[in-house]
């Protein structure tokens, strides 16, 4: 049995929504295998790790257990519920810890840690009382208030946290319990011994190149050149990177009528009010007593945008250059629009390799509607669901969209060149 003096322990945390990257991060699949599930990987097979406490929000319970069971994960001790911040979370783990020497914390998105790091880790936070793996500034960092600069701060002294980050167990307890008390915001973990006791040296240990938090789309394409060329020191990412090509494109339409703006304004509806048509169609579905768009096609501006997108990456024509002759020809199905952006793009040599799309509007509510989006998108793109990221909000009616008088898209696409 091993010396709890001498044992360490790491928390995982995995319970963030995810929200810049489009969807929950941890389930994002690299190479045909969830982000969180590698991450795990690298501390199931280090020696020095005896135990890990994973951190999950509690509505995907079922869905992390059973990836866990599926992919052999034994080190796992615990599962706890993820809190609304992550000291929170963090904290929450904390506390399924047994007494040890060693707490290590990592982010479950820090798919690439390394053994060296982990070991470290552990042996200056052993030593010293605590440490954090980091990586050193290289831009000038100023500090700004109301749009201006106030102070130029010295490079050389600044320092990008990463995790692991590792503290020793006893400290680890006081030093969470009295930020938690004192009700302390903490972005990482050794700020908590900051706080707590000041005379605590935390020894920093040098983050490895591929040691990057997956925060934003554009992180999985460095994620994914990190294992195709399957180099640790992380030289010939930039040749796999030249590789994709990205694009951005908007569409909006108000809605055929907007019937509470009629009523808003003491006016009566049409009397052929039955006869127009309420099928709202979007994200290549097609969504039934929802007003449509005003357009001279179905108006889905998720397709158009995405169409945007795809063109501006390949340095493509306007939309309107393919809508424009099929739209005269009564074709109105967008979903003919994008196959034709998509045919000119693979003439150009590439093909789409994930999309991202945001959706304004006040209504009609979309959320129940995402996972039927995400798939039709998928089959259109020719991509995994995984590479599909959708989020919708409400404007909070402070635009046009937000006050229900239409709806608006903006899409992020990446495009891989054809091998």
């Amino acid at each position: 049995m091993t010396d709890s003096k001498l044992s360490t322990y790491v928390i995982i945390g995995a319970g963030g929504k995810g929200e810049r990257m489009g969807r929950n991060k941890q389930l994002l699949e690299l190479s045909g295998k969830p982000v969180f599930i590698r991450t795990l990987e690298k501390f199931e097979s280090h020696p020095l790790i005896d135990g890990i406490v994973l951190v999950r929000p509690p509505e995907l319970k079922v869905q992390f257990s059973g990836l866990i069971n599926k992919y052999g994960i034994k080190k796992i001790i615990s599962e706890v519920d993820s809190g609304s911040e992550r000291h929170f979370s963090m904290y929450n783990g904390l506390q399924k810890v047994p007494k040890c020497g060693v707490v290590l914390f990592h982010n479950g998105a820090n798919p690439f840690v390394t053994d060296r790091e982990i070991t470290e880790c552990i042996k200056e936070a052993y030593n010293h009382g605590a440490a954090a793996v980091a990586n050193p500034v290289k831009d000038t960092i100023k500090k700004v208030e109301d749009s201006r600069v106030i102070e130029t701060l010295k490079r050389s002294e600044l320092w990008a946290m990463q995790t692991p980050q590792g503290i020793r167990y006893d400290l680890a307890l006081k030093a969470y319990a009295h930020i938690i008390h004192q009700n302390v915001l903490c972005t990482d973990d050794v700020q908590a011994v900051e706080i707590y006791d000041p005379s605590v040296k935390i020894k920093i240990v040098k983050a490895s190149p591929q040691n990057i938090k997956l925060t934003n789309p554009i992180d999985l394409v460095v994620a994914n050149a990190i294992l195709n060329e399957q180099n640790p020191g992380f030289q010939q990412i930039s040749s796999s990177i030249l590789s994709i090509v990205y694009g951005i494109g908007e569409d909006s339409h108000e809605f055929e009528v907007d019937e509470t703006q009629l009523l808003d304004q003491g006016d009566k509806l049409p009397e052929n009010k039955n006869k127009i048509q309420k099928v709202l169609v979007i994200g290549g579905v097609k969504i039934s007593n929802e007003m449509s768009f005003k357009a001279n096609s179905d108006g889905d501006i998720v397709l158009h945008a995405i169409s945007r997108a795809i063109s501006s990456s390949v340095g493509g024509p306007q939309l309107d250059f393919f809508a424009d002759k099929l739209a005269k020809e009564g074709q109105i199905d967008s979903t003919i629009y994008l196959a034709k952006v998509i045919e000119y793009a693979k003439e150009k040599g590439y093909v789409v390799n994930d999309a991202r799309v945001i959706i304004e509007g006040g209504r009609p509510r979309l959320l129940h509607h995402l996972d039927q989006m995400r798939t039709r998108l998928s089959e259109l793109l020719a991509v995994s669901e995984e590479n599909i990221g959708l989020v919708v909000h409400s404007g909070e009616r402070l635009t046009s969209f937000g006050r229900g008088i239409g709806m608006r898209s903006l899409a992020f696409i990446s495009m891989k060149k054809l091998i």
